[in-house]
């Protein structure tokens, strides 16, 4: 969108032509920001069911465990909320676990001779993964997921510092900065006809990102609001900053292009050139046929403050999404009702862990009875009224001399039923139990026999990680569609001289 290069006066000259052609873009695409607001809410009204229940999941797992309504009822009647958080010791584990045996990303020849540029890609796409945060942003979306069920990664080019190839980086979007049209299958979005995701930025930020359009966004005005992404932090605390929303708005195209086809081979492969240099290479080999072929793309506008400042392809030449899904619990597209069909780990404990705060905050408060569990006095029978009210070893109650003992009984305080403990007990092996977690996994052995269980312990370990399997392994597809991504960017923007910086190695023919 913005060329990073030092400006030459010819340069000025191609900004000048490119940012008119740009604004004539706009001009003809207005409609795009109306069919942004009618996709957006289409999804909401399926979408608003599983946001409300992440944003309960996100609440259980930092410890926000009590609804408003419980906690008045409770302060009402003088008794304890506490919070036992078992919900964050199983997503620590899982995600623990994925990272302490994540996998590389590693491209894989299919024929022998094409070994060299496989390691050559190899060494560039780890290269991209480790130095910008790839890995790191994988392991923060699957932590994400775990809790709301869903997260997004997606790489994008960054000529900060690198003003010629620019550097592939990463960016994490949750649950509540995304919508996304919600009736898709399949898990790498190709059948997803919409994506948009929302940020909110100050005026600078918004500068530094569009800087061919400073006049436009310097006359646009902060806090528009559209009561879209209403779930993001700053759109319900509105106003505490000035920030502009950024709204990216993808959509998916098909277009006819030409493709030619090796009649003696098979070998289809899309044309990118003009119809002379075509009609030069047809003559050059007679065995090429040229086909009409439809081609999935994506177009991207860019929305700020409700204006459109930017519509056209793909900027990154990927045409496709840059977006990838990763997945932290079911996702069941077969499914109607949102509120089910998409979930994270949080979601199956959250009712255990519920009766778990209440059971133990019932029995505490039991035992805080039982300190001052209250008098049956008559009137004028003590001294002093408000020794009644005293708790604690050594209290002393003085009674008047016309005051019998029996005008002055201590109540009884009732026990903690033996049934209270055994159902907390359930309560508590029940949230592992559900995601399938052994005791050995949290590094507890089911008995106390420590010489005899250590074999059996590893073995059980191992086990219980088979109910986990499912997990990584959607993570280990989200990994690979990420890398495939990251690859293409690589060959389409890339300079050798960049790769040899990289890998120290040549690049070979067949790199791009």
């Amino acid at each position: 969108m913005a060329n990073p290069m030092q400006l030459s006066s010819d340069a000025k000259d191609f900004l000048n032509e490119n940012t008119k052609a740009v604004r004539a873009r706009i001009r003809e695409n207005q409609d795009i920001v109306q069919e942004f607001g009618q996709n957006y809410e289409r999804a909401y009204q399926q979408l608003n069911t599983y946001q409300a229940e992440a944003y309960r999941d996100e609440a259980y797992f930092l410890g926000y465990q009590w609804s408003l309504e419980e906690l008045a009822y409770l302060n009402n009647q003088r008794r304890s909320s506490f919070t036992y958080n078992m919900i964050r010791r199983m997503v620590t584990l899982v995600d623990g676990i994925q990272r302490q045996n994540q996998l590389g990303s590693r491209v894989t020849a299919i024929e022998d001779a094409a070994e060299e540029t496989a390691d050559i890609l190899t060494d560039a796409v780890q290269y991209v993964m480790q130095f910008g945060d790839g890995y790191e942003k994988k392991n923060q979306a699957f932590k994400d997921a775990l809790i709301t069920g869903i997260s997004f990664i997606s790489p994008y080019i960054d000529y900060r510092e690198d003003p010629i190839s620019g550097d592939i980086k990463f960016k994490l979007d949750q649950w509540n900065s995304a919508m996304w049209a919600p009736f898709y299958y399949e898990p790498d979005l190709s059948d997803c006809s919409f994506f948009s995701r929302r940020k909110y930025l100050s005026r600078t930020e918004v500068l530094s990102l569009l800087p061919d359009q400073e006049d436009l966004i310097n006359q646009l005005s902060y806090g528009t609001r559209d009561d879209k992404f209403t779930y993001l932090p700053f759109a319900r605390q509105w106003g505490l900053e000035k920030l502009m929303s950024y709204t990216e708005y993808w959509r998916k195209v098909w277009k006819i292009k030409d493709v030619l086809v090796d009649m003696e081979t098979g070998e289809v492969t899309e044309w990118k050139g003009n119809k002379d240099r075509l009609k030069y290479l047809q003559q050059l080999a007679p065995q090429l046929a040229v086909m009409k072929k439809p081609v999935r793309s994506v177009e991207l506008g860019i929305i700020v403050e409700g204006e459109l400042l930017y519509y056209g392809q793909d900027p990154y030449g990927l045409d496709d999404y840059p977006f990838v899904p990763c997945y932290g619990g079911e996702f069941r597209p077969s499914f109607d009702l949102f509120t089910w069909k998409l979930q994270g780990l949080v979601r199956f404990i959250r009712d255990p862990q519920t009766e778990l705060n209440k059971r133990r905050s019932k029995m505490i408060d039991i035992l805080d009875g039982q300190l001052n569990s209250g008098w049956i006095a008559k009137a004028n029978s003590v001294t002093n009224v408000s020794s009644l009210y005293k708790s604690g070893q050594g209290q002393v109650i003085t009674v008047k001399q016309d005051a019998s003992l029996d005008d002055i009984r201590r109540l009884d305080a009732p026990t903690i039923p033996d049934g209270q403990f055994a159902l907390m007990d359930a309560f508590e092996k029940d949230i592992p139990n559900i995601l399938g977690i052994n005791p050995e996994m949290l590094g507890m052995p089911e008995n106390e026999k420590i010489e005899t269980a250590a074999i059996l312990a590893k073995m059980r370990q191992a086990a219980g990680l088979v109910s986990l399997r499912g997990l990584f392994d959607s993570l280990a597809v989200t990994q690979k569609i990420l890398s495939k991504k990251v690859l293409k960017l690589i060959q389409k923007n890339y300079t050798p001289e960049k790769i040899r910086l990289i890998t120290k190695k040549e690049p070979t023919a067949e790199f791009y």
